[in-house]
């Protein structure tokens, strides 16, 4: 159980590291999760992919970007969801 209040929740998306000019597409669960928790959603942006990629477990030197994005507010339909949530990862 995740307390609304105090409790942050991160979700990885797309379910794995990518590269920053990689697209995957988007874990249908994540929709899910946003509209039984009705609380806004911070879409946040890594790099980490380049840095680390996901077919090895060999690092390479480099910074790791954290991007915050404009939050998304509750009570928009899963499909909207998606892709507002797309757009703000992805462009």
């Amino acid at each position: 159980t995740i307390n609304k209040e105090t409790s942050p929740l991160i979700i990885f998306p797309q379910g794995t590291r990518i590269k920053n000019n990689e697209r995957v597409p988007l874990k249908k669960g994540v929709s899910r999760i946003y509209e039984k928790a009705n609380v806004p959603c911070i879409p946040v942006k890594l790099n980490t992919g380049d840095v680390w990629p996901r077919d090895s477990f060999l690092r390479f030197p480099g910074e790791i970007c954290i991007e915050f994005k404009k939050p998304i507010e509750p009570g928009l339909s899963m499909n909207e969801f998606m892709n507002k949530l797309e757009k703000e990862i992805y462009d």
